[in-house]
């Protein structure tokens, strides 16, 4: 059986990013209702377990740690994303001499590069998310089964909150890190 995900509008960069958007905006969402159960008392405090005091901070610790390792792991592993481009003049750029006029690659399709580039990343998108809730996670557990203290379990989820908001997908982010890896400018 061959599965196809949806396609992505690549019409524009604000388009293409709308998945991941709403994907950043929900786990995002989360982590604040995590700080809202553990400061509102909606969830029992049944343990005072010290052997799990510190097991769920170095667990958050790790993970927040492997929020950037393991995106990076598959970034590499992954095949290069190739499009067809062509050469133009750099009106931009300046020459040294008069009859060398300097060019710069150009992406033939950009709707279509959008679109492929943005398909692409969004697996290592959402494992960096998903990795930067898990401290948000560890924190409301350890609040219900150990003993740790309120301030140190905010500081999980504050963490695990800052480590979401940085992956905010900005489109001049995504552009320049596919023009990177192309090698060559995508034009709106």
């Amino acid at each position: 059986m061959n599965r196809q995900s949806a396609p992505v509008d690549g019409t524009s960069w604000s388009s293409a990013l709308r998945t991941p958007r709403i994907l950043w905006a929900a786990l995002f969402a989360s982590t604040l209702i995590y700080a809202f159960l553990i400061l509102g008392g909606f969830v029992p405090r049944n343990g005072a377990d010290p052997g799990l005091r510190w097991v769920f901070p170095g667990a958050a610790l790790f993970t927040a740690i492997l929020s950037f390792v393991l995106p990076g792991l598959v970034a590499r592993s992954a095949p290069t994303l190739e499009l067809a481009t062509r050469e133009e003049l750099d009106r931009n750029a300046e020459s040294m001499f008069r009859d060398a006029a300097a060019t710069r690659r150009v992406v033939v399709d950009p709707a279509d590069a959008r679109a492929k580039y943005v398909a692409r990343r969004q697996t290592m998108f959402i494992m960096g998310l998903a990795m930067s809730e898990t401290p948000a996670i560890f924190a409301l557990v350890a609040w219900m089964v150990s003993d740790l203290p309120l301030s140190l379990c905010l500081a999980m989820v504050a963490a695990s909150a800052a480590l979401i908001a940085i992956r905010f997908p900005l489109p001049s982010r995504w552009r320049a890190d596919a023009e990177k890896q192309l090698g060559a400018v995508i034009p709106d």
